[in-house]
């Protein structure tokens, strides 16, 4: 199994096992560009129409490199047990091209 295969299914998973909480991208609106760095860009968007933003994190290369570094921030996450300082994760989107976002903490 090669890579992508690989992770696709971790992911595809994790999301029917409900290890992460799918959210249905048509659902967000308001989506603007707030930022680019060496793994992606990031965008801004509202979840059904509220006037709570979330942020939509993008990857330009989804493989199982990019897979063990959210893992690890997952679990510091958990071993922090949602502290104000730390950015809280909400789960996965996908685009239509079946590209993944990650919602955080806007």
């Amino acid at each position: 199994m090669n890579n992508t295969i690989s992770t696709k299914y971790c992911v595809e998973e994790a999301i029917s096992k409900k290890i992460i909480k799918y959210y249905e991208y048509d659902n967000f609106n308001n989506i603007e560009e707030i930022g680019i760095g060496n793994f992606g860009r990031v965008f801004r968007a509202n979840y059904k129409n509220s006037q709570h933003y979330l942020a939509l994190k993008s990857f330009f290369n989804f493989n199982e490199f990019t897979l063990e570094k959210i893992v690890r921030e997952l679990k510091r996450q958990r071993d922090v047990n949602i502290h104000h300082n730390v950015i809280r994760f909400y789960g996965i989107t996908k685009l239509n091209s079946g590209k993944i976002r990650l919602l955080i903490q806007n």
